[in-house]
């Protein structure tokens, strides 16, 4: 038995793409970025990253980012 993801990762990482969906960008993104940059960052660590959009992201505000994600597809497509 699978969760899932492994099967369908190829076509999430698809239709993300680099700025991800309509809900990411404009709902999402904008107040996370806002939450994890409050005060200086100089490491971050995304849990569930999924392709890493995320973590490419805090890229331009920290130093040192760390994805984590179960799905092996999703993390090797970086």
């Amino acid at each position: 038995m699978t969760n899932g993801w492994d099967q369908s990762a190829q076509a999430w990482i698809d239709d993300m793409g680099d700025e991800g969906d309509f809900g990411r960008r404009f709902v999402l993104d904008p107040v996370m970025l806002a939450q994890a940059t409050k005060s200086p960052v100089t490491r971050a660590i995304d849990i569930g990253c999924g392709e890493g959009r995320f973590c490419r992201k805090l890229l331009n505000h920290a130093a040192e980012v760390v994805g984590l994600d179960p799905t092996t597809q999703l993390i090797s497509c970086n």
